[in-house]
């Protein structure tokens, strides 16, 4: 796959707000500021103009360059409204933001001539998947894919303490107590703020069957899975029960597995959930 198509791949991960595969190219050695040679946008113009503040976030603290400019002129941070957006430039690139956003809603590239295929024709499993391209190396890894790997080390640590903890707590010490419930408390607080984000389709898993998509905590079951779809989904039956796909295959979830945490049911990136109505 030539570069300039994985480039465009990246850019479309940062559009779609797809947070997974975005870090994947990073890691890769995707080239970051590769810029489209029709309109001159960044992956980080559009996560700014599409407000991905979570993927806006990564891109600065990669290196993403703030000053680079669109043909019409235009920097990342002036195509976005978003405040939360506006202060991540502030305080990871160093930017000073004193004037307001404007009142208008930023311009995208409006000739459709070179507007992009996702754009017209969006691809919903591009919104949560990562293209096998993705992982494919290119320029080496940079200093951001040290830290990331540096992070995930930590966290791996943390929750081995925790199960060690969990296992072997210290009875003969108030101390010793003390000191295995902080560790407790605070690896759990860790996999607590885990969310994992889970789109939901009725019946079958088809493009025009998709719901919508819900965030649950890793800790929570696929029980608390149900009700908050129930909750924040419309269009959804009364009575119904949830089996998951793994992009093969619906696969049903037992009334025993209803009590398991939705980590473990869902196990893989590409499971989605099927809910089936009872009625």
């Amino acid at each position: 796959m030539i570069a300039d198509e994985r480039d465009e791949n990246f850019r479309e991960m940062a559009a779609l707000g797809n947070l997974k595969a975005v870090t994947a190219y990073i890691r890769s050695g995707i080239r970051i500021d590769g810029q489209n040679k029709m309109n001159g946008w960044t992956a980080l113009h559009w996560a700014c103009t599409r407000g991905h503040t979570r993927i806006v976030d990564v891109l600065l603290r990669a290196g993403a360059d703030p000053s680079l400019t669109t043909t019409k002129g235009q920097t990342a941070l002036e195509l976005s409204n978003s405040g939360d957006i506006r202060e991540l430039f502030a305080t990871i690139a160093n930017i000073s933001v004193v004037a307001p956003p404007p009142p208008t809603q930023p311009e995208e590239p409006a000739p459709m001539s070179f507007t992009p295929n996702y754009l017209v024709n969006p691809d919903l499993t591009k919104a949560w998947g990562v293209p096998e391209d993705a992982m494919m190396p290119s320029q080496g890894d940079s200093s951001y894919v040290q830290q990331l790997q540096q992070e995930a080390s930590i966290s791996s640590a943390e929750k081995r303490t925790q199960r060690i903890a969990e296992k072997a707590a210290p009875a003969n010490s108030a101390a010793g107590s003390a000191q295995g419930q902080q560790r407790s408390v605070s690896a759990a607080a860790v996999t607590a703020d885990e969310e994992r984000e889970i789109l939901v389709y009725k019946q079958t898993f088809a493009d025009d069957t998709l719901v919508g998509s819900v965030l649950v905590s890793s800790d929570k079951t696929v029980s608390d899975l149900a009700a908050t779809i129930r909750e924040e989904l419309d269009g959804i039956p009364s009575t119904f029960s949830i089996a998951r796909n793994n992009g093969r295959q619906t696969i049903p979830i037992s009334t025993k597995q209803l009590e398991f945490s939705v980590t473990k049911v869902f196990r893989s990136a590409d499971d989605v959930a099927v809910i089936v109505d009872k009625e």
